[in-house]
């Protein structure tokens, strides 16, 4: 059954240089709920002020019995506390294993808001196919997948269709030498880019909580 994925992302209030250390300490503890298979944390490189997290979970009935524990009211109030925005997307269709990119040196996240019906498999998926085919210098590999937004705190967020794309790369610098007129990422572009309203992409030197 495949894995159900969260992404979050949040910044602090008074954009301290590192999170606080008891609201980190908070999120290693989450590390050890049951039912999830792994937690990673990072810092994006593009936005130094904003922070992922990404929790691979055995299904969303574990989310649910998180959510329903007796513990969770007291967790989740240290966790909101310093934090001036807060978002967190939920998988609802996955394609790939979400644990390549994850566990890679150097994680791209390229999030396209207002896809169309059949971006997810019809488009994002045959374009990240065609950069597997190609071989390319320091990629890993990727997974992709439909999310929904469950939680919003001081952030705009379209309501419409979410897909995103995780690529694991060796390094951004790997990434970024791909990025060039001709290349292989630039020639296929052409397939996605017209049937979304819109994306961001940044790039997390995710850690493994």
């Amino acid at each position: 059954m495949p894995e159900t994925v969260e992404i979050a992302i949040v910044s602090f209030k008074d954009s301290p240089s590192s999170p606080p250390q008891s609201w980190l300490d908070n999120l290693k503890a989450f590390a050890s709920t049951p039912g999830l298979v792994a937690l990673y944390f990072g810092q994006q490189i593009e936005h130094p002020d904003k922070y992922t997290w990404v929790a691979r979970w055995t299904g969303q009935s574990a989310i649910d019995d998180f959510h329903n524990s007796p513990n969770f009211k007291a967790w989740a109030d240290v966790y909101a506390a310093p934090l001036a925005t807060s978002v967190i997307k939920t998988t609802q269709e996955t394609t790939g294993e979400p644990s390549v990119p994850l566990d890679s040196p150097c994680t791209e996240f390229f999030i396209n808001h207002g896809a169309s019906d059949d971006f997810h498999k019809a488009r994002l998926d045959p374009f990240i196919q065609k950069l597997v085919d190609a071989k390319l210098p320091g990629l890993i590999g990727g997974s992709t997948g439909e999310y929904k937004t469950v939680i919003n705190v001081n952030e705009e967020v379209p309501e419409q269709k979410e897909v995103i794309l995780l690529l694991g790369w060796v390094d951004k610098e790997a990434h970024t030498a791909l990025q060039g007129e001709g290349s292989t990422i630039v020639s296929n572009l052409p397939m996605i880019l017209p049937y979304s309203k819109g994306f961001n992409l940044y790039h997390v030197n995710l850690k493994k909580l």
